[in-house]
Order: structure tokens, then C-alpha cells, then sequence
């Protein structure tokens, strides 16, 4: 059986944009109960969207899989400026955005894209991958509004303690121990 509808109609769906853009393909999926044509992805606007800081495609797949909606490519010493966040934050569809740093040092660029953006921006201060993870792993997608999911992520992110170690970029000396370029 073949349903064709005639003229434009309003179809309401709910979900991140990449459920519903998922939700929309028109590639012949086997299983596809429902075609759509001249769907214009760009006049879809979800409420909630989550867009991840983190540096490789690795790192992207791991956020995009817990329900990130954009990434934009960036960490520790490759700071992305406001303006790539702001980029990435227009780029999804939706009215509120959830920005996940992941680095302490990216936090404040974060935080100037709500004053810049028509939508509303929430900075998630993980300071972090794993605290960012953490953070992602924690949203109620079915929550009823935004003020629950920013609690519940900001909950996770003093949950978790992380340990990074560098290499020294020089020679130094830290409480009484010397230390030469490019120790451990």
C-alpha cells in the first residue's frame, strides 16, 4: 500500500537532531516504512542539544554516541576561540544548546556564545574529557526541562577525579624535586 499526500503538512517530531535527521533518511534503508522528500533539515528545531569539545575522531565517536549533537575539534593546548564554538552551536538545530568544554582553559570562550547566539547556551563547566563523559552519561533525554539535566550534569562532573600526566615543556624545580625537559 502507497500513501501520497498532496500539499505541505506539519509533522512534529521529538528527539536530538541526529534521532530525528536518523529518523528522516531517505537512502533506502531496509525497514524504512516512510519516505520523505524535500525535507529541509535546516527548518527543524529541536528544544535540548548537546555540543561536545574534544580532540579526535575517537573522542567525537565516544560523545556522538552518548547523545552529542555536534563536536567541535579541540583540548588541551589546541584552545578552539569563541567564534568555532559559536560555529558549532549555530550549526545545530536547536533552541537550547549544552556546551561541554572539556578543558578549563576553554570555559570562558564557552560561555561568551550565549551573549552571541539567539539560542540559549548552557555551559557545562567539565574541565575534562572524562568529567565531560561523565556529564553526558548522566542526561534524562526525557527530563522535563533544561534545569533538571544541567543539575544532574553539574552533579556528575564532582564525581569524578582525573589524573593527566606530561611531559616538562623546560627545566624547573617543584617542592624541592628538580626536573629536566622532557621528564615524565
Amino acid at each position: 500500500m502507497k500513501l501520497t499526500m498532496k500539499g505541505p503538512i506539519d509533522v512534529v517530531l521529538e528527539g536530538t537532531p541526529s534521532e530525528i535527521f536518523e529518523a528522516l533518511r531517505t537512502d533506502g534503508s531496509p525497514g524504512r516504512n516512510i519516505a520523505f522528500s524535500n525535507v529541509q533539515p535546516k527548518n527543524l528545531l529541536c528544544v535540548l542539544s548537546f555540543l561536545a569539545v574534544c580532540a579526535g575522531d575517537g573522542l567525537a565517536a565516544v560523545f556522538q554516541d552518548l547523545g552529542a549533537d555536534g563536536v567541535v575539534s579541540g583540548g588541551q593546548t589546541m584552545n578552539p576561540s569563541t567564534e568555532s564554538i559559536l560555529a558549532g552551536v549555530e550549526k545545530i538545530p536547536a533552541e537550547t544548546v549544552f556546551v561541554l568544554p572539556n578543558n578549563g582553559n576553554i570555559i570562558m570562550a564557552a560561555q561568551q556564545c550565549d551573549a552571541l547566539s539567539d539560542k540559549h547556551v548552557v555551559v557545562i563547566p567539565s574541565k575534562t574529557i572524562p568529567q565531560g563523559i561523565a556529564a553526558m552519561m548522566s542526561v534524562d533525554f526525557d527530563a522535563p526541562d533544561a534545569s533538571v539535566i544541567v543539575q544532574a550534569m553539574t552533579e556528575a562532573l564532582s564525581t569524578v577525579t582525573t589524573a593527566q600526566v606530561t611531559y616538562a615543556a623546560r627545566d624547573s624545580e617543584f617542592d624541592g624535586f628538580s626536573i629536566k625537559e622532557g621528564d615524565y
